[in-house]
């Protein structure tokens, strides 16, 4: 379900029911690093998409963090300190929750930049054909730009964050208009954020927040790719950089 380097060099993989594993020269340890098959959600037909959905490494602490749906099916980002490779089980800290409409496009995307933020993707649960990505007041349809803490809530906000001081508008939002935002990349150079989305029933694809971008919505559910599904009036979007049929 997801794959980083961790701080000591070796590959962590993380399997979509649970498990988290390290592989070094692609052997893979005897110990875990991290077992969350009791805190995750059954994965049944209806959904397929839960589980353990992405793992990201701090370049602030080395700390894991591990996107997955509890037990109910709502999204959680939470982190563990690591002693010689393995997650210390009490160390635990709750980042991030968005409870969730229905069983699919729970997204799982996540990835650090290099001071630290962290950037979250949360699908729109797929309870509203795509509406609750509309909803700028919680999580759904969105990437997250926060830096995580030892503190409740479990982040801070950026103050440079776009949605920062507008009304209706959650401030931990970075980008929204998306369906099912389930891998991040994070290009250094650039500050670009690369969003790998899926699409509805045409188009899959590729997007790219630039940090200076002057629109952040992606479209959806009005679009999907370029191809507009609907006539509502939504403003500037952006198109997607690349998409596939």
């Amino acid at each position: 379900a997801g794959a980083a380097v961790g701080p000591d060099g070796d590959l962590d993989v993380a399997g979509q029911l649970g498990p988290v594993w390290s592989f070094d020269d692609g052997t893979i340890d005897e110990e875990l690093v991290l077992d969350l098959t009791d805190r995750t959600s059954v994965i049944q037909a209806a959904a397929s998409e839960r589980g353990v959905l992405g793992i990201a490494f701090s370049p602030i602490d080395d700390r894991i963090y591990v996107h997955f749906t509890d037990t109910v099916g709502d999204n959680v980002v939470s982190s563990w300190a690591l002693e010689q490779g393995v997650a210390d089980l009490e160390s635990e800290r709750l980042v991030l929750t968005q409870s969730q409409p229905g069983p699919g496009h729970n997204g799982g995307g996540i990835v650090f930049a290099p001071g630290g933020e962290l950037f979250v993707g949360i699908g729109d649960g797929g309870a509203s054909n795509g509406d609750d990505a509309r909803d700028l007041t919680n999580f759904l349809g969105s990437v997250l730009r926060v830096l995580p803490s030892d503190e409740v809530p479990g982040y801070v906000v950026p103050d440079d964050n776009p949605f920062v001081g507008d009304e209706g508008v959650a401030p931990e939002i970075w980008a929204f208009g998306l369906r099912n935002p389930w891998r991040l990349y994070f290009d250094g150079p650039t500050e670009n954020l690369w969003v790998a989305d899926v699409g509805n029933n045409t188009f899959e694809e590729l997007n790219v927040v630039a940090p200076g971008a002057s629109s952040r919505d992606f479209g959806w559910n009005i679009f999907e790719g370029t191809r507009r599904l609907r006539n509502r009036d939504i403003g500037d979007t952006v198109l997607p950089r690349h998409e596939w049929g």
